[in-house]
């Protein structure tokens, strides 16, 4: 046997002991790995200089149409991405076979997906009008198309061989492997591919929980789109490094791509880029300068606009009928309470304690390292965290500068944080790792420590590296058992194993056997719990529209309606109900049973899709389609004519040919769900027409122009005929504007610093900012002229504590937050607070305290000429009649006012006249409540002149 033979021999018999001994009683299968460990140490060791060959082979530069790659970095990326798929395969096994699941929103997304590609899609269309949900709604107008498309785009690519619902499966199953990939793609750019990889599995690996993202938020509650649209923008981020200091065009080309998907796939993504395009200009400011500031900024710049205008195929029609969108403003958390759950490691509820400890060690790291992609990262990380905060909401008067806040889910802030912190947590990982392995090598200069202990003997290299596997293995196997168990170990509810399946079928076929040519006009109603969404997908396979009860997902249309009143039922032509349970026989006759289905019919049901208000005549239907309805009134015809249709701003109706105003109308008691179509009543014949804006075509235009230019920057590094004449023109232009900015280059830095600058003094501005407080009172709102004090922004001047019957004992302050009691309900601090929905208000939360009062007092609030306020118990919270909070104004040691919550998610205003107009008073605010239990009491007011 030849001498250098001997390792490989040796190696292989200690492998094959190590195998051996792995599947022996305990403890064998830890010194088995071991054994493995340190035998593959040494083989490794031994074919040092082949290997090393066969890398520098790979490492060299080759090029494929003009791009110059290395086969290594395409090794290195495909074994990477193989980690990731099977990652994702270990999560979502049935759904990568085309299973697709069926929890939560799942049908939802399913039945919008399937809406694109039968009503519109077909057509040439994306956007237009549908009477499937609701009374009809504005389909793609509201809510993003990207993760409709993007369940099209896989049946495309399987060249039909997946039906719709596979490729459903298959794209939720491809959404998680991308999820990986965009946070490999956006760390292994600065940190390197280890880096990548780790943070993609723990991503993809994260629990988290109800807006969280996560596991929890992304595949239980099917609330996808966003992640979607977060990987799209990782890819876009990640180009950024190489688009400011490279002189490649497809990055910019890339980027744009990546960010106007994004942007057709979620709303969210424009807080994302508007944030992030300040911070990538600053950190590139403040590190590396490869490329002149002023060139890289233009290149960005245009990746924006080109961007932009991908994306604005959804967003600028969008933009343009937002009211018409149902507000679901959310907010998050204070800074303080952020600051306690990143020290109690849970301030993203359901990840793991590890990865946030981990990626808050990486974050705070970041921000002293003076690289540009490292620095971004953490500056990513802490302005989504303090954007996020309703401190920032609150200490900046951001509520009252622009309404739009209100309309914000400051709880999505973390999911568009998120990755950026697992990435954070991988580097902190991957370098705690590299730094005990220099360190335990000690001080070097040139000379590479490793080295030298290979070349102290084979038998040091085993031992160096079996023992550590050794001490490791007996913790290690459970910890990862643990893990797997619980992060990679999912389980959904697939459209294979849902209940009710045979139900479903005899109910559908009931239907086609009775209404073959799906006529009457009639509606059917799910009559289901609040958030159940299984029966929505019924909507593919049943000719009728639906009418489902309680909250519809990922539709934001502010007349969309959910209650079960008569009054409504009859206004939307209800028939058939389709549920579970039973229902009252006064209003319904049982049809037929389907197993637990239950089909009942709505004695009150009426046929046609009009109602006649305040007058009389004869009314027939021409035509019912989906964007034209055609109803004609014979002679003697007179009144309102409501057509059993919400209102949009792109209807538009003619009588015999002449224009006719549409007003909108809402049935009483359902003022603020409601607008249906209204318009006078007279002999003729009425054409209602839903018509595009010239807004949807020029938005189709630019989309098309710059998803034609982002294009053509991919392919101008190429050698092909239109790269090297794109690149040629490019060149040219690249040349211009660098002359441009050189010649302006004092300029522009100048210009930088004054941006900076005079954002700081708007920041500082907004904060000293003393502006009238918030309200739904218009005739208060309007009677305020000058504000005196603000009892929110002062609350650090006042003394806070607990009135025990005379007994007075104060609450320990630090800054501006008082704590009365161990509950954290009890922590008296100015906050954004929810009330109803689209109301979030700034004020001070002032629990009651059992058993006591809760007095806020402020010892010296300047005069005015009155003092008025708004209180009320916030959405989280509950109360009723029987167990109101209430508060007591006191001024100057007198009772001025008592007031009540009457209900929860209701704010109050209340008006008190100051009758010393001059000096100052003492004014306190008592709060009680007899049963405080879930009474999120929060109040604020000011001294004004009115």
């Amino acid at each position: 046997m030849k001498r250098d033979a001997v390792p490989y021999v040796v190696s292989g018999l200690l492998a094959v002991v190590g195998v051996l001994a792995l599947f022996a009683e305990r403890p064998f299968p830890w010194l088995g790995a071991a054994l493995l460990a340190g035998a593959a140490a040494v083989a490794v060791r031994t074919a040092r200089e082949p290997l090393t060959r066969l890398r520098d082979w790979l490492a060299e530069p080759r090029k494929l149409w003009g791009i110059e790659y290395s086969a290594l970095e395409w090794v290195y990326g495909f074994l990477s991405l193989g980690v990731i798929v099977a990652v994702a395969a270990a999560i979502l096994p049935e759904a990568a076979l085309g299973d697709r699941p069926v929890d939560h929103d799942h049908p939802v997304h399913f039945f919008k997906a399937w809406q694109l590609q039968q009503d519109f899609l077909a057509d040439g269309r994306l956007w237009g009008w549908s009477h499937k949900w609701f009374a009809g709604y504005p389909a793609q107008y509201l809510y993003p198309i990207g993760a409709d498309l993007w369940v099209n785009a896989v049946q495309w690519a399987s060249l039909g061989l997946l039906e719709l619902g596979q490729a459903y499966g298959v794209a939720f199953f491809l959404l998680w492997v991308l999820m990986g990939y965009s946070v490999y793609a956006f760390a292994r750019v600065g940190f390197g591919r280890w880096v990548g990889v780790l943070g993609g599995v723990l991503f993809m690996a994260d629990t988290a929980s109800y807006r969280f993202g996560g596991w929890v938020y992304t595949a239980e509650w099917g609330v996808w789109p966003q992640a979607l649209s977060t990987a799209f923008a990782l890819l876009a981020m990640a180009r950024v490094p190489s688009l400011l200091r490279e002189s490649r065009w497809r990055d910019t080309g890339i980027f744009a791509l990546f960010l106007g998907a994004s942007l057709l796939t979620h709303p969210v993504q424009i807080l994302h880029f508007a944030i992030a395009g300040p911070l990538i200009l600053l950190a590139y400011r403040m590190t590396d300068n490869r490329r002149p500031w002023p060139q890289a900024s233009l290149r960005l710049i245009a990746g924006y606009v080109l961007g932009i205008l991908i994306g604005g195929l959804w967003v600028f029609p969008f933009m343009s009928v937002r009211k018409f969108a149902a507000s679901y403003g959310e907010v998050w958390t204070t800074t303080f309470t952020m600051g306690k759950d990143l020290f109690e490691l849970d301030v993203f509820p359901g990840t793991m304690p590890l990865v946030i400890g981990l990626g808050l060690v990486g974050s705070v790291g970041l921000l002293f390292v003076r690289k540009f992609h490292h620095f971004l990262t953490a500056l990513l990380v802490f302005v989504f965290l303090l954007g996020g905060s309703v401190t920032v909401l609150s200490e900046f008067h951001l509520l009252e500068l622009a309404k739009a806040f209100e309309h914000i889910q400051f709880q999505r802030f973390s999911l568009m944080l998120k990755p950026y912190w697992f990435v954070a947590a991988a580097y902190a990982a991957v370098a705690a790792v590299i730094a005990a392995r220099r360190m335990s090598f000690g001080a070097t200069d040139e000379t590479d420590e490793t080295d030298k202990l290979a070349d102290t003997g084979l038998v040091r290299v085993f031992a160096a590296t079996a023992l550590p596997v050794l001490l490791i293995v007996p913790f290690a196997i459970p910890y990862f058992h643990q893990f797997g168990k619980t992060q990679l170990s999912r389980s959904l509810t697939e459209a294979s194993q849902r209940p009710h399946q045979q139900a479903r079928d005899e109910l559908v076929a009931w239907f086609e056997r009775e209404y073959p040519d799906a006529e009457p006009f009639f509606r059917i109603m799910l009559r289901v719990h609040y958030h159940d969404h299984s029966y929505t997908d019924l909507g593919t396979r049943l000719a009728f529209p639906l009418y489902k009860t309680g909250f519809t997902p990922v539709s934001n249309y502010a007349y969309k309606m959910e209650a079960t009143a008569p009054e409504l039922l009859d206004a939307l032509n209800i028939r058939y109900v389709i549920t579970s349970r039973s229902m009252p026989k006064s209003q319904y006759e049982l049809v037929e049973s389907f197993g637990e289905l239950r089909l009942y019919e709505y004695k009150r049901w009426k046929e046609q899709p009009f109602e006649i208000i305040d007058g009389e005549g004869e009314v027939s239907v021409e035509r019912f389609a989906n964007e034209e309805i055609v109803l004609k009134a014979a002679e003697g015809s007179k009144g309102t004519l409501r057509l059993n249709v919400s209102y949009f701003p792109r209807w538009s109706v003619t009588r015999d040919g002449e224009p006719v105003d549409i007003e909108p109308m809402a049935l009483d008691g359902f003022e603020e769900k409601t607008a249906f179509m209204t318009v006078p009543l007279e002999p003729g014949t009425y054409r209602f027409e839903f018509e595009r804006s010239w807004l949807e075509w020029v938005s189709l235009l630019l989309f098309l122009v710059a998803l034609f230019a982002s294009i053509v920057l991919c392919v101008a590094d190429t050698h092909t005929r239109l790269g090297r004449r794109a690149n040629a023109w490019l060149e040219r232009l690249d040349e211009k504007l660098g002359a441009l900015t050189d010649r302006h280059g004092r300029a522009l830095d100048v210009g930088f610093g004054a941006a900076v600058s005079l954002a700081i003094i708007a920041g500082l501005a907004l904060a000293w900012w003393n502006p009238p407080m918030q309200t739904d009172d218009e005739a208060l709102a309007d009677s305020i002229d000058d504000v005196h004090y603000d009892f929110g922004d002062r609350l650090v001047d006042a003394s806070v504590g607990l009135d025990r019957k005379g007994d007075f004992d104060p609450c320990a302050q630090f800054l501006d937050h008082f704590f009365c009691t161990n509950n954290e309900w009890n922590r008296v601090s100015l906050r954004a607070v929810d009330f109803e929905a689209g109301t979030i208000r700034r004020c001070i939360w002032a629990h009651p305290v059992e058993n006591t009062t809760l007095v806020v007092h402020y010892p010296d609030v300047p005069s005015g000429d009155a003092l008025v306020g708004y209180y009320g118990v916030a959405k989280s919270g509950t109360t009723s009649a029987r167990a109101p909070v209430e508060m007591t104004v006191g001024i100057d040691g007198v009772a001025a006012k008592t007031v009540k919550s009457t209900r929860a998610k209701e704010i109050s205003t209340f008006e008190i006249p100051l009758e010393r107009k001059d000096g100052s008073h003492e004014v306190s605010f008592e709060i009680r409540a007899d049963d405080v239990g879930r009474r999120h009491f929060c109040f604020n007011a000011q001294v004004v002149d009115q």
